[in-house]
């Protein structure tokens, strides 16, 4: 299966994913990325955090929030990406921007 790296908004804690994480399938692996709440910290500071957090030796896709859009940018281009089997997918790397206001969760359509 592969692991959901979640990287948080601009509060840095990944608090705001708990319900999220709640509605997740069962056995689906989740890491929430948290960032020092104290000092300030620039986007390069940051990037190593999370990068340092990303699994490495099982598939994982990488779900940035907001704030973190740039990191997971940032992150996308040296990720190797694996397909299930272990084989090379792809050098593409797909990046989408989610539309909180409209979220399919277990079926259900959130407005």
């Amino acid at each position: 299966m592969v692991t959901l790296v979640l990287l948080p908004g601009m509060d840095g804690t990944g608090e705001l994913f708990s319900k999220f994480i709640e509605t997740l399938a069962p056995g689906t692996e989740s890491i929430v990325v948290r960032y020092p709440t104290t000092g300030a910290l620039g986007y390069a500071e940051l990037e190593r955090i999370a990068r340092s957090k990303l699994p490495t030796d099982r598939p994982f896709v990488i779900l940035a929030e907001s704030f973190s859009g740039p990191i997971g940018i940032l992150l996308a281009p040296s990720v190797r990406i694996v397909a299930a089997s272990g084989r090379r997918h792809s050098d593409r790397v797909r990046v989408d921007r989610v539309d909180a206001q409209r979220v399919r969760i277990r079926g259900q359509h959130r407005c």
